[in-house]
């Protein structure tokens, strides 16, 4: 292979990964930025209604 060759062949492929790299950063910036569900941290209280009642604790401990 001449050294042109080479030169074409290196230039062709960091087109090809610099605009795959642009495709996704475009791409990761268009994802919905909207509401996302609360996460709990270990330092938050439970919320009355996210705790286990009943029948649900006994099949959570069986489970675990």
């Amino acid at each position: 292979m001449t050294t042109t060759a080479a030169l074409a062949l290196n230039t062709l492929l960091m087109a090809v990964i610099v605009g795959g790299l642009a495709a996704v950063v475009r791409l990761a910036l268009r994802l919905p930025d909207g509401e996302r569900p609360e996460t709990l941290h270990p330092s938050q209280p439970i919320a009355p209604g996210l705790a286990p009642r009943g029948t649900e604790e006994a099949e959570l401990a069986r489970a675990a």
